[in-house]
């Protein structure tokens, strides 16, 4: 087994701690991470950014991978909802080219948002993997946004396989993406190892604070329809899911309950 040396974390706002109590945004003062950290006693690094897309967290990881990665580093990536996007500097190509790594990802935008299928190999490829026909799509189109997430998916795991990282994920509230987006039944392995609970649809840290975490059966709404349910009865009853805040984020006891819940996990991993 070889000796893990620091929790590293990758996520949106979930993860790096924040919550409103009103106008205002604040970290909560011991976010799951630290907490975890405290317990492996180990140190960590919360690369996490409030609002952040799946492919805004691959960036992250890219920074990390070309700068700050140890041999013993141990990651924990949660996603977040598919269809956030952002917007990419030319840097980032290069910055994941340093890695030399051979994996998948998107190059930068062109100034219209737009691009055509057969214009890069990377676009080429998952047109060809996904069967898509059209060949042109903008920033607000569904499968412009799936590719995203899809590309920030595949490069973390092969990164991570890569470069014999350990490493854990989950998604910050958001299932529909790899569960009933179509597209991604072709990427998405629901027996995948280093996804917390593949096949439960209640597998979010979301589903964690609101006591439905491994519930049986499907969700019966997509995530926007579901979060807002969720978020309109804790606003008119915040003792129905007392780890949660009424902006749709963890209390510090639910984050407590978040690194109470995903240590056991992290444990098997780190004893592999």
């Amino acid at each position: 087994m070889k000796e893990c040396k620091r929790l590293v974390f990758f996520g949106d706002s979930w993860t790096i701690g924040e919550i409103s109590y009103g106008k205002d945004w604040e970290k909560v003062e011991k976010p799951f991470a630290k907490i975890l950290g405290e317990q492996f006693d180990l140190p960590i690094l919360n690369f996490s950014r409030p609002a952040s897309s799946n492919y805004t967290i691959l960036t992250q990881f890219i920074h990390y991978i070309s700068h700050e990665y140890r041999e013993g580093d141990f990651v924990f990536v949660g996603w977040t909802n598919w269809r956030r996007v952002c917007l990419l500097a030319c840097n980032v190509r290069s910055s994941l080219e340093k890695t030399n790594s051979k994996v998948l990802y998107m190059p930068a935008l062109k100034t219209n948002h737009r691009f055509t299928g057969e214009s890069t190999g990377t676009m080429g490829w998952y047109h060809r993997q996904l069967n898509i026909k059209d060949d042109s799509l903008t920033l607000t189109d569904p499968l412009y946004q799936t590719i995203q997430s899809i590309s920030a998916y595949e490069t973390v795991k092969n990164i991570c396989s890569e470069k014999n990282i350990k490493f854990i994920q989950t998604n910050s509230f958001c299932n529909d993406g790899f569960k009933e987006n179509p597209h991604y039944r072709k990427i998405y392995n629901e027996d995948d190892p280093n996804w917390i609970e593949p096949k439960s649809e209640y597998n979010t840290l979301l589903d964690i604070v609101t006591q439905r975490w491994l519930k049986s059966g499907k969700k019966p709404l997509t995530t926007k329809k579901y979060c807002r349910l969720i978020q309109k009865q804790v606003i008119s009853n915040n003792k129905i899911y007392p780890y949660l805040n009424t902006c749709m984020h963890p209390t510090p006891e639910g984050h407590k309950l978040i690194a109470e819940t995903l240590a056991p996990y992290i444990k098997i991993k780190l004893e592999e």
